[in-house]
């Protein structure tokens, strides 16, 4: 398949674009030649420059040994734009999920005002040691005590300032899905689903030990990725074509909203 990509499509996609730019460019040599009353240049050329051009071209992609990629003349490029319209941020819970984000905002604003923060600083420095206690000394150094502690107390603030409720009017410290919540599926040969826990809560567990039938989803990113099929032109003196599937796509659409019922 990959031979007839490369001897076979390739050249004739190249052709055609350039029989038509060719044909453009004799076609005003004629207008021009005709008003100063020359004898026009037979339309063969047509084939003849296109065909010189396109040998040009091919030439110098083989000697610059450049990765051409097929995905245009790939169907399942096109499926996968198609599914692209299905990817995005999936929110089921939309309440929680104002909630998550507006506390985020928060945190992110005390964490910014920090240092012009008088009162805040002074309420952190009398209870650092107490947060620094919560990590150990043996696994980080005394900076890196300092900036978690830190970041606990600013979290802790921000939940106290715009608590998280859940529907059993639960108080719940947001996490990010924990590792093992991102999916990657096939949907067909060099097609990828990927879904990506964002947010989520659980009952009567932690969440990071929490039983898939306990875990309630509050919002995933959902993504698509596409595999293209690759070639590398290379000058050697045994040409043995192989598909390399070395680069790939996701879908630009990746910020878009769908709020589930």
């Amino acid at each position: 398949m990959i031979a007839l990509y490369v001897f076979v499509v390739i050249p004739l996609w190249v052709f055609i674009r350039l029989f038509f730019v060719c044909g453009i460019l004799v076609f005003i040599i004629n207008l021009i030649r005709k008003i100063l009353n020359k004898t026009k240049i037979s339309y063969t050329l047509f084939a003849l420059l296109s065909a010189f051009f396109g040998s040009i071209v091919f030439m110098i992609l083989w000697l610059s040994e450049t990765t051409i990629s097929f995905a245009i003349f790939d169907p399942k490029y096109y499926t996968f734009q198609k599914l692209c319209q299905e990817s995005g941020l999936y929110v089921y819970d939309k309440d929680l999920y104002q909630q998550i984000t507006k506390q985020e905002k928060l945190y992110n604003e005390l964490s910014k005002n920090f240092d012009n923060n008088n009162a805040l600083k002074q309420e952190f420095e009398l209870n650092k040691e107490r947060y620094m206690q919560q990590f150990s000394p043996k696994s980080f150094s005394e900076n890196d005590l300092l900036h978690h502690a830190k970041e606990v107390f600013l979290n802790n603030k921000a939940s106290e300032m715009a608590p998280l409720q859940l529907h059993n009017s639960e108080k719940w410290r947001n996490a990010l899905g924990s590792e093992g919540d991102t999916k990657l599926s096939a949907i067909e040969d060099r097609i990828y689903e990927s879904k990506e826990v964002i947010y989520a809560y659980c009952v009567d567990n932690p969440l990071d030990s929490c039983p898939t039938d306990k875990k309630h989803i509050i919002a995933l990113e959902k993504d698509y990725i596409y595999y293209s099929p690759q070639f590398q032109l290379k000058m050697t003196t045994n040409f043995d074509p192989e598909v390399r599937t070395k680069g790939f796509m996701r879908c630009q659409n990746t910020n878009a909203l769908h709020i589930e019922d």
